[in-house]
């Protein structure tokens, strides 16, 4: 299973840049995504996701279908855990005992760090 941490830095710095993508003007998205259909396969693309692969497009990612099945869905894997970004840092874990229905159940509290 590939982490966040596994990823190389470019691919990092690749999915900061996705991520951010979300934030840009309309107008500059719709440049962006300028070479990509509205649709494919009679299905109507969201206009991020347009801007996403046009952006990928003019990096010089191959567009998609042009390598084998089994690269594209690394690659899909990679993308994907490099726009999720790095998980959420957790301050504190417990281990812990909560009633239930039919005696005791096992539970685990996740606490995120205290606001600075």
């Amino acid at each position: 299973m590939t982490t966040y941490a596994d990823l190389p830095p470019a691919d990092r710095i690749r999915g900061a840049a996705a991520r951010s993508l979300a934030r840009l003007p309309g107008a500059l998205k719709r440049a962006l995504a300028r070479e990509v259909p509205h649709e494919i396969d009679s299905l109507r693309l969201d206009p991020d996701v347009r801007a996403m692969l046009g952006a990928a497009e003019l990096a010089g990612r191959e567009k998609l279908g042009d390598t084998p099945l089994e690269l594209e869905r690394k690659r899909f894997v990679h993308e994907t855990v490099a726009i999720e970004g790095p998980p959420e840092r957790l301050y504190d874990v417990r281990d812990l005992t909560v009633p239930g229905p039919a005696g005791p159940l096992a539970a685990r509290l996740y606490s995120p760090p205290p606001a600075e």
